[in-house]
């Protein structure tokens, strides 16, 4: 019998898409989460969050303010249609910043942090309702 190398340039990690629109924001969480070993509670938030908005999008941006504090800024996109193709076809909320207060924390574990905080109790949680349900429209 032969045995033969793993070959590790195949593998792929796991992947983050849910409800949240591709950006590099996500990206930056999702490998946070795999290279620090959280990856399975980001996917638990994660399902809650699919299963509580089923037509909504959530665009996250992370960033820094001049002090160094991490901001986390969401965005709901509605789709105006039943198959959106373009971002046109989407009703686009205004943005939702949060604002941390421990410097200490990057902006990537800060963002980790709101959306297992958006995933806990859907249907109790402030932060998923001022995200998904009384999101201001443009």
């Amino acid at each position: 019998m032969q045995i033969s190398s793993i070959n590790n340039y195949n593998h792929k990690p796991p992947v983050f898409k849910a409800k949240f629109l591709d950006t590099p924001a996500i990206r930056e969480v999702a490998k946070w989460a795999v290279e620090t070993g959280n990856f399975n509670k980001l996917n638990e938030a994660r399902k809650q969050i699919d299963y509580a908005a089923v037509k909504a999008r959530i665009h996250m941006d992370l960033a820094t303010n001049i002090e160094g504090y991490p901001i986390a800024i969401f965005k709901r996109y509605f789709p105006k249609k039943l198959n959106p193709e373009y971002e046109e076809d989407y009703i686009i909320s205004k943005p939702i910043m949060y604002f941390g207060k421990d410097k200490d924390v990057s902006a990537i574990e800060y963002g980790y942090r709101k959306i297992v905080q958006m995933g806990f109790y859907v249907t109790r949680n402030r932060l998923f309702k001022d995200i998904i349900i009384d999101a201001k429209n443009l």
